[in-house]
């Protein structure tokens, strides 16, 4: 008869996940589980008569009455996070002060898009741009950095100058290029010289992406900083770790690359200040709603900044 009971609840577990796992929140889910963990121990002490039986039923009370002391949202928070997984916690108490009860603000994650306004009680189809909050996030994802380093593949020399093929892969997403940084081997160029610089789609697609010329002064050497003309927004979204090629070409006589690092920041933060206290969530504001609550400081934006959470230390 148990042993009827358990492949019953077996399969009625099964149905329940595949029938309903879209439309029954995963909170509640957990609390079945704890639950169904309690009876399939319980089972499993009477088929094997193990006195842990009578441990196991009298469990059972102080676990519904510890499930009956929470509540949805209580449950929610736990299955969800605070400022990990979804991030639902501290977006909840972004939420309590939102100026706008219609929208929400821009939410980003270390990794991928946790989608978390799809667990949101409430209804909110716009994404207001000038509020983002970072979850899993720190003030140095927002700060350029090295964040690809670049491998020779090959080299071509010939009478007019020299061609080198580099490769190198973000491994994570990366909103922002801003540039990169090129360390010369010696000795230092004697007369001013052109790097040209073609960045490739990959190893298998030749497409090129963009093109840029650098002047390298007389005497240049050592490692230097070149800056893009215009940063590349959504560099490497979504795109694992398929390598992006750089070409690089010289006339004869000019500078020898050494080593070469991608410069960018893993968010685009250009133009938005932290406003929340440090830790593993955040909050940035973009300049013009800054200068919007300058100008009213007692408005409703400044009272939601005022009413910020304090994110929860790693």
């Amino acid at each position: 008869m148990v042993g009827m009971i358990q492949g019953s609840w077996a399969a009625g577990a099964v149905m329940l996940r595949s029938a309903t796992v879209r439309n029954l929140d995963r909170s509640l889910l957990g609390t079945l589980g704890v639950a169904a963990a309690a009876i399939g121990a319980t089972g499993l002490a009477l088929t094997s008569g193990a006195p842990r039986y009578v441990e196991a039923v009298a469990a059972l009370p102080d676990l519904l009455q510890g499930l009956s002391r929470t509540t949805i949202e209580d449950r929610r928070r736990a299955a969800y996070g605070y400022c990990d997984r979804t991030g639902y916690g501290y977006v909840m108490d972004v939420l309590r002060a939102f100026p706008d009860p219609g929208a929400r603000p821009l939410v980003k994650y270390r990794d991928w898009d946790e989608r978390v306004e799809l667990l949101l009680p409430d209804r909110r189809e716009r994404v207001d741009p000038r509020v983002v909050v970072g979850i899993g996030l720190q003030q140095e994802d927002f700060l350029p950095g090295i964040v690809g380093v670049a491998a020779l593949r090959s080299r071509e020399h010939h009478d007019g100058g020299s061609f080198e093929r580099w490769t190198f892969a973000t491994g994570r997403d990366i909103e922002r290029l801003i540039g990169f940084a090129i360390q010369l081997a010696p000795p230092p160029t004697a007369v001013p010289a052109e790097l040209h610089l073609a960045l490739v789609e990959s190893l298998k697609s030749p497409a090129r992406l963009a093109e840029w010329t650098v002047a390298i002064p007389a005497g240049q050497q050592g490692e230097a900083f070149f800056p893009l003309p215009r940063p590349i927004r959504n560099f490497s979204i979504n795109r694992g770790a398929t390598d992006f090629v750089l070409e690089l070409s010289w006339s004869s006589g000019g500078p020898v690359p050494a080593a070469i690092g991608a410069v960018g920041s893993r968010v685009d933060g250009e133009g938005f200040a932290i406003v929340s206290p440090p830790g593993s969530c955040l909050t940035a504001l973009r300049s013009d709603l800054l200068d919007e609550i300058r100008r009213d400081p007692a408005g409703p934006w400044a009272r939601f900044v005022a009413a910020l959470p304090h994110a929860r230390p790693r």
